[in-house]
């Protein structure tokens, strides 16, 4: 039910570092709530799914917040 990713923009020059930001600004968004955390050294977004009514919609909708403001955070 725990799933890490990391959000890469294109050109950047510290993902850890962009994905704690971004971790940090998902929580103050509000729209999804998750944490970052540290595997193998590196930084990346981890949430846990453990409502069984969890959706692919749902699934897909953390996807795109990370998207839209990862890279939001990326452009500056």
């Amino acid at each position: 039910s725990t799933v890490c990713f990391q959000h890469v923009p294109a050109g950047a020059d510290d993902v850890d570092a962009h994905n704690i930001d971004l971790a940090r600004e998902m929580q103050r968004d509000g729209r999804v709530f998750l944490a970052p955390a540290t595997v193998d050294g590196h930084a990346c977004l981890r949430v846990c799914f453990v409502n069984f009514r969890t959706t692919t919609e749902g699934v897909t909708f953390v996807i795109e917040v990370a998207r839209e403001i990862g890279r939001r955070l990326a452009q500056g």
